[in-house]
């Protein structure tokens, strides 16, 4: 809490120094590595929430959690897009929920694979079919691989 109020007073530093006594405190704390994380990144001090993150895992390797949340962290600060799809397929693999098979899709969209992105995609509609955003999502994918067809039609 003390981190977010420095955060909120433009205080920087002194969040992060927060972050790492926490971090210090608890070396095994799932909980404050994820949200040490999250706080990470908001601050833009990336290399401190890829260690939180992947401590996160460290310490629960059979949970999806520490995955997903890597996967999203790397998608939204677009680094390592490789190993993103690579952590979100591990994510889904552990916990087959529609949000992780939505973050497979997006993992796999970034990379270029418009037929793995829409196979994640359709998994995710299988487990939530009224979801607007996975509906939208699938139009898209859908767009683009026909234009895809069209652009590789004969001449």
């Amino acid at each position: 809490m003390l981190a977010w109020i420095y955060e909120q007073l433009g205080r920087v530093d002194e969040s992060a120094q927060t972050l790492d006594r926490v971090l210090e405190k608890a070396p095994d704390g799932l909980g404050a590595h994820m949200s040490a994380a999250s706080a990470y990144t908001r601050l833009k001090r990336f290399k401190e929430a890829e260690g939180a993150y992947r401590r996160a895992i460290e310490l629960t390797p059979l949970r999806a959690a520490g995955y997903a949340a890597l996967a999203n962290f790397f998608l939204q600060t677009q680094q390592k897009p490789e190993e993103a799809c690579q952590l979100a397929d591990k994510a889904a693999q552990l916990e087959p929920t529609a949000e992780n098979q939505f973050l497979l899709s997006m993992t796999r969209r970034t990379r270029g694979d418009v037929a793995g992105a829409l196979a994640a995609i359709d998994a995710a509609l299988t487990l939530a079919p009224q979801n607007n955003t996975y509906q939208q999502v699938r139009r898209e994918l859908d767009r683009v691989l026909q234009s895809a067809k069209q652009d590789d039609g004969p001449r």
